[in-house]
């Protein structure tokens, strides 16, 4: 595994571990399970970027819906994601414009 890899994936692990850590404890605060909660969310869109970038392909995480979200804004999210992907897709596709030419 690559370091930026091993690193993200250990991230997203250790947010993880800590939210279920907390979430296990009767006494954890309200406060303390939404910041842990705020942490793993990050973790996991680090590790999701990585991928992308990396790999170009989506998330592992797609298919895990927000239970805070409407439908209606999933699918606009979804729509703009792929959108965007495809225009990261025809930029690549593009040749490099040669500079001996000019």
């Amino acid at each position: 595994m690559s370091k930026k890899v091993d690193n993200a994936s250990r991230a997203l692990r250790d947010a993880v571990k800590e939210h279920a850590r907390l979430l296990s404890r009767s006494k954890t605060r309200p406060e303390k399970l939404e910041r842990a909660a705020w942490k793993l969310r990050a973790a996991a869109l680090a590790y999701t970027q990585l991928v992308l970038s990396r790999t170009g392909t989506t998330s592992p995480f797609v298919e895990i819906p927000d239970p805070q979200l409407e439908d209606a804004s999933v699918s606009t999210l979804t729509a703009e994601r792929d959108r965007l992907k495809g225009e990261r897709a025809k930029r690549k596709i593009k040749p490099a414009p040669d500079a001996r030419t000019s």
